[in-house]
């Protein structure tokens, strides 16, 4: 019983020991760290102050060089130094934080800076105001910044100087703490050893106790024997886990030459695996993958999963099996398990060929488009050439029988008709065009490419008296120029035409970033999107019909009272379809229409 207290006594008094000791081994060492810590405050403090005089001197240099060459080169160094010299005061002031007089002097110096930098603006503005080499007004403003600039200096002087003492005595300082840690550190630390070795001795006098090492051998048998059941349970469980899953699931460990995997063998196989595979598990198990399935090889599944083990990174992918007695797809996905790898597996050769057949469905479709585009583009150019023989020969008529009466007026209906017919093919080629065309991708400032649209159409503004107004389109996109310009042409146009009887035209494009347009049909999510819109004064159309206009030969007017075939917001919506975006309008009878057109951004 003595014994035992007297060894509990021992542990304490030397817990004590050991606490003091850390104790002043910490104080020492944070007070030599305090000390290297104010030393490097005081340096940057140096450092930053001679930055910031040295933007202010570049400042004097540049503004003077200007005064004298009136080169607005001259003004670089000025225009630096007004850039960074507020976050370096800003700095100055930090670092100066708990020295009271020192915060008052790098106020002090903050305010003639300020002010110096007025002076100078003040003389940059004369400069370039004025027409003299110095007049009176430039000259008082140099002499006051003269002045200012010597108080800058005197200030920075006796700054620096008071940052020198600081610097100087803390150096001191810090060489004494340097000196004395050693021997410090080593007398504590032999204490520490000393206090270790007598826990030493009264811990092995605790563990000779026969009857407390035989307890506590009895309890890890114990806990052995549960670990154990556990894990029989646990390997029962995963089993039938395994066993019962509707994946296969597959387990591999990496067999290696030269520590390079040259195949894998078979560690577990669950139930449903094998029936997938049509191999039972005793089949399998230990034995190598190359060897059972060697077009693992061949599809370049194999070197997919060296490329996991080696990595670590998980594996999805979709392949093909075929043998002799099979021909299945899976979708696999496999993830690294030490020097190996699991991988569970599903059958979807039935959903795999579902997808060929939609292919070839698509196509089929795709060649009977372009078929049809190809039809309406050779239909449309081979008629050309028949109308403007027709044309001409009507010319030679009006020509011949121009005093024959009735004969003009027939001939005139006739031309008319033809002219309408070749702007009709004219639209058709041009939609043929925009369906089929390569396109020519790039970046487009639409303040530009509205600036040629509206000089192409100036003709028709001049004509109808349209005021047009364009606001913020400085944005880009990225699409193809032509087709681009048609868009915009097309709309632009329709919206001075369609205006009402003895009401000038008012046109308005504007533009705008679109937050989100994934509530938008056919439009992507987390694309940064632009919205252009093209409102209008003009005569309106009932919302019901918004829709229809963008098919082709729709009109919701007649020839005689506004020209046009039918073909220009067709075009539009297949341009606005090539680029991916979206198009859409909204009217009101007698009041204008507004068209939205939505386009990734560049």
């Amino acid at each position: 019983m003595i014994k035992k207290y007297y060894t509990q006594i021992t542990l304490f008094l030397i817990v004590l020991v050991l606490t003091g000791v850390s104790f002043l081994s910490y104080r020492n060492l944070n007070n030599y760290i305090n000390e290297v810590e104010q030393i490097r405050n005081s340096n940057r403090v140096l450092r930053t102050l001679e930055e910031v005089f040295s933007s202010v001197k570049d400042a004097e240099t540049g503004h003077r060089g200007y005064q004298l060459t009136r080169d607005t080169t001259f003004l670089l160094p000025y225009n630096l130094a007004v850039e960074s010299i507020e976050p370096k005061i800003n700095t100055l002031d930090s670092l100066v934080a708990e020295n009271a007089e020192q915060r008052l002097r790098v106020d002090t110096l903050k305010n003639l800076i300020d002010y110096q930098f007025i002076l100078i603006n003040r003389i940059l503005y004369n400069t370039a105001s004025s027409s003299l080499y110095l007049d009176r007004y430039e000259i008082n403003m140099l002499l006051e910044g003269k002045k200012n600039m010597d108080k800058i200096r005197s200030l920075v002087r006796s700054i620096r100087n008071v940052q020198s003492e600081i610097t100087s005595s803390r150096t001191q300082k810090e060489t004494t703490l340097r000196e004395i840690a050693p021997i410090a550190i080593l007398t504590y630390s032999l204490l520490a050893i000393s206090a270790s070795v007598i826990l030493f001795y009264g811990t092995l006098a605790a563990l000779n106790k026969k009857k407390q090492a035989e307890q506590q051998l009895l309890e890890k048998n114990n806990a052995l024997t549960k670990e154990i059941a556990l894990r029989q349970f646990t390997q029962t469980l995963l089993s039938n886990i395994l066993n019962n899953s509707l994946s296969g699931i597959m387990a591999y460990k990496a067999i290696r030459a030269d520590g390079k995997i040259v195949d894998f063998e078979w560690i577990l196989a669950n139930k449903k695996s094998t029936d997938l595979t049509g191999k039972a598990e005793v089949d399998l198990i230990g034995k190598r993958l190359l060897s059972e399935f060697p077009d693992v090889k061949e599809n370049g599944t194999f070197e997919h999963y060296v490329n996991l083990v080696e990595t670590g990174n998980p594996l999805i992918t979709e392949r093909l099996f075929s043998g002799s007695e099979y021909n299945q797809w899976f979708h696999i996905e496999a993830v690294k398990l030490e020097d190996g790898f699991v991988a569970t597996f599903s059958d979807i050769t039935e959903r795999k060929n579902k997808d060929k057949q939609l292919r070839q469905i698509n196509e089929d479709l795709r060649r009977s488009n372009e078929d049809l585009e190809q039809f309406a583009y050779v239909a449309s150019h081979d008629l050309q050439e028949p109308l403007r023989k027709i044309r001409a020969f009507g010319d030679l008529l009006a020509s011949e029988f121009k005093e024959v009466e009735g004969a003009h007026d027939y001939i005139h209906r006739m031309q008319n008709a033809a002219s309408r017919m070749q702007v009709l093919i004219q639209d058709l080629l041009s939609f043929s065009r925009a369906s089929r065309g390569a396109f020519r991708f790039e970046t487009l400032n639409l303040a530009s490419v509205v600036e040629e649209v509206l000089d192409d159409l100036e003709n028709q503004i001049t004509r109808e008296q349209a005021t047009i107004t364009v606001h913020n389109l400085e944005q880009s996109i990225s699409g193809d120029k032509l087709q681009i310009k048609r868009l915009l042409q097309n709309l632009i146009s329709n919206a001075i035409k369609f205006h009402k009887a003895n009401v000038l035209p008012v046109v308005k494009v504007s533009a705008r970033i679109l937050a989100d347009a994934g509530h938008l049909p056919n439009l992507e999510k987390n694309i940064s999107y632009l919205e252009l819109t093209i409102e209008d004064n003009g005569i309106g159309f009932s919302n019901q019909y918004a829709e229809k206009i963008f098919n082709i030969f729709q009109r919701l007017h007649g020839r005689l009272d506004y020209e046009g075939t039918g073909i220009g917001l067709a075009i539009c919506r297949k341009i606005v379809s090539n680029h991916h975006g979206s198009i859409y309008a909204t009217s009101e009878e007698h009041v204008g229409s507004k068209f939205i057109v939505i386009l990734p951004q560049a």
